[in-house]
């Protein structure tokens, strides 16, 4: 049984991704926004058949690297050190879910959510963060400005973390 109660981004997907593909499924996911890497240690440590790519310009590598080690070597973790722009162009449509936690600035954030919908497979989940307009510190206008833009007359959920979610 899944349990409802989430208080952090991390649980949120987590739950979700229980619901939608199981625990033991065979997933690829991949993170827009890595920073020092957490969301991806979090659920490769939940999903033992979880393959992530983290795509960030300017990731904390002296923190993913010893934390991540194992990923790394094993091919469960890859880093794609460069711009969310630029490295959509490498990347085909095998993705199961995908989280957006990058620039919150309006207009990328709506390049984001365009580029990466079209990367995950069909019956996934696109994931973002910082939704909320009235979290001083944590939420950016411009995410939901750019998710009820692109996601009107769609379903869009929310939860604890100022989380968001559709399903493709």
């Amino acid at each position: 049984m899944v349990e409802n109660i989430c208080n952090t981004r991390m649980e949120v997907m987590e739950r979700e991704l229980i619901i939608k593909f199981g625990k033991d499924s065979k997933l690829n996911g991949i993170e827009v926004g890595v920073l020092r890497g957490e969301v991806d240690l979090y659920l490769l440590n939940k999903f033992p058949n979880l393959t992530m790519t983290g795509i960030d310009p300017a990731p904390v590598l002296s923190f993913i690297v010893p934390t991540l080690l194992n990923e790394l070597e094993t091919g469960r973790f890859h880093i794609v050190i460069d711009k969310s722009d630029n490295a959509i162009q490498r990347l085909k449509r095998e993705y199961d879910f995908a989280f957006i936690d990058g620039d919150h600035d309006y207009e990328q954030i709506r390049r984001d959510i365009l580029n990466y919908w079209q990367i995950i497979k069909p019956n996934g989940i696109l994931f973002g963060h910082n939704i909320d307009d009235d979290v001083p510190g944590i939420a950016h206008p411009g995410v939901r400005k750019a998710v009820y833009e692109i996601f009107s007359g769609r379903q869009v959920y929310r939860d604890n973390d100022v989380m968001w979610w559709v399903h493709v």
